[in-house]
């Protein structure tokens, strides 16, 4: 029993998935050891996934990671710096306090 020869075409396209899949996970700032843990693979299996070595991720991850991915673009987080200067009381991240509210 031999291996599967897979066409030109569909080494194309793993490749194609599987790096959109890897810029997906770096967008959300997964580590392969994360994500491989998270979607309870082993590391060596998502890394085949992502090189295009092995078959793509499930639909119903890739359409995951789409989502969170698409979340943190309408939603990013706020930087460091920001935050820093929330807690200084120099940021609108904050609501602001009036003497009514107190």
């Amino acid at each position: 029993m031999g291996r599967i020869r897979l066409s030109a075409e569909e080494i194309k396209r793993r490749k194609l998935v599987g790096y959109e899949d890897r810029k997906l996970l770096q967008r959300i700032g997964w580590t392969e050891r994360t994500a491989a843990s998270r979607f309870r693979m082993s590391q060596p299996q998502l890394n085949r996934c992502l090189s295009g070595k092995g078959p793509p991720l499930k639909p119903e991850i890739r359409a995951w990671l789409r989502k969170i991915n698409d979340f943190l673009k309408e939603n990013p987080p706020p930087f460091a710096d920001d935050i820093l200067s929330a807690l200084n009381g120099s940021s609108s991240l904050l609501p602001e306090v009036t003497k009514n509210d107190s």
